[in-house]
């Protein structure tokens, strides 16, 4: 990678405190990598950063390393809404709901869709009934998109053929082959070139906006997705990288921290154009994840934070404590750990359900 520097990077040497760490990321071959060797080469000019990156693979353990105290920032993917929530594989005695704080996330191109084989005489998603449908082992974000999809189609996994694949480059062979119907795909990688390359003829299925109902179903699950139009077609899409940390990290350093990121982006971007996602126009204050209280006190600062977005804020807040307390309360009954996590997620709906009627 060729980094490039400019002398207008703002930065104030007395700032303090200094931010000596290694920020999480995903493995080199991911795009979380990519943005957070960007952000760390300018961040690593300035006299007050000393940062480094360390790329895990797996996006469990990453989290779970955020979570445990071993590293104090991550740029995270959508495995933090599951930490959060107490999902997949945070629903085990040792893990359960967390207190997670965005700090800034990026905004791209980024678009997930579902490829339907044509010869699946599917014609659109709600036709997914009785067809065979990929879940893939241990690829948790995957598997909740796809469960997100059939949502919105009315369905459910006891309604499709439930085929279980060991990883998901297995899964695009099985769909090249015609093993199974439809597929997660997304549209801006190479995977998705490659299927289009492929003899086996497919569609997109639409997830348009103005179907209401559909979409209400599907955010009812996954309420981290959103609508995302591509020419004709349109899609969903999340924020990616997410920049995150935990509730005790302190607010001087996550202010110092945005703030730097901030102020040195068009820097940043000469190394990476597509990071210009992380500008704070672009950040969503009425997303499922709160914020750190030091990134809001900069957004404050800026004039961009309003009454409207605190009391969301405060919302999630309030939702995140009602979680983490009824994990605490849920074990204390001691469950049997043979039944755990499904009687917890009944337990968690309960307690959501709850939380809706007050």
């Amino acid at each position: 990678m060729t980094v490039l520097f400019s002398t207008s990077i703002h930065a104030n040497e007395s700032a303090k405190p200094l931010i000596d760490t290694p920020i999480l990321s995903g493995g080199v071959l991911t795009n979380g990598y990519v943005h957070a060797r960007a952000i760390s080469d300018v961040l690593n000019t300035l006299p007050n950063f000393a940062v480094s990156i360390d790329p895990v693979a797996d996006s469990g353990p990453r989290t779970q390393m955020l979570l445990s105290g071993a590293r104090e920032f991550c740029i995270c993917d959508m495995e933090s809404y599951f930490a959060q929530e107490g999902l997949f594989d945070f629903a085990r005695p040792d893990r359960g709901p967390s207190g997670l704080r965005l700090i800034m996330s990026a905004y791209s191109d980024f678009k997930l869709g579902l490829a339907i084989a044509k010869d699946s005489n599917a014609k659109s998603l709600t036709d997914l009934r009785g067809k065979r449908i990929p879940w893939i082992r241990g690829a948790n974000q995957l598997n909740a998109t796809m469960t997100a999809f059939l949502r919105f189609a009315g369905l459910n996994w006891e309604e499709v053929q439930k085929l279980t694949y060991p990883g998901y480059d297995e899964a695009m062979i099985g769909f090249a082959r015609k093993q199974i119907d439809a597929i997660v795909i997304s549209a801006n990688l190479p995977k998705f070139t490659n299927l289009e390359k492929g003899r086996r003829p497919f569609f997109l299925a639409d997830f348009n906006s103005s179907q209401k109902i559909a979409w209400r179903r599907m955010k009812s699950f996954a309420p981290y997705l959103q609508p995302v139009s591509s020419g004709n077609w349109m899609g969903v899409t999340h924020p990616y990288p997410l920049l995150l940390t935990t509730s005790s990290q302190k607010d001087e350093t996550v202010y110092h921290l945005t703030k730097t990121i901030s102020e040195n982006l068009e820097t940043i971007t000469e190394i990476l154009p597509n990071a210009e996602g992380w500008h704070t126009s672009w950040q969503n204050f009425k997303w499922v994840i709160p914020f750190h209280s030091g990134a809001v006190q900069y957004f404050q600062e800026i004039g961009i934070w309003s009454d409207q977005a605190q009391a969301h804020q405060d919302a999630l807040i309030r939702r995140q404590n009602i979680l983490i307390k009824a994990f605490a309360d849920f074990k204390s009954k001691n469950p049997d750990p043979k039944t755990f996590q499904v009687e917890w997620q009944k337990f968690r709906e309960l307690q959501l359900n709850s939380l809706a009627e007050r």
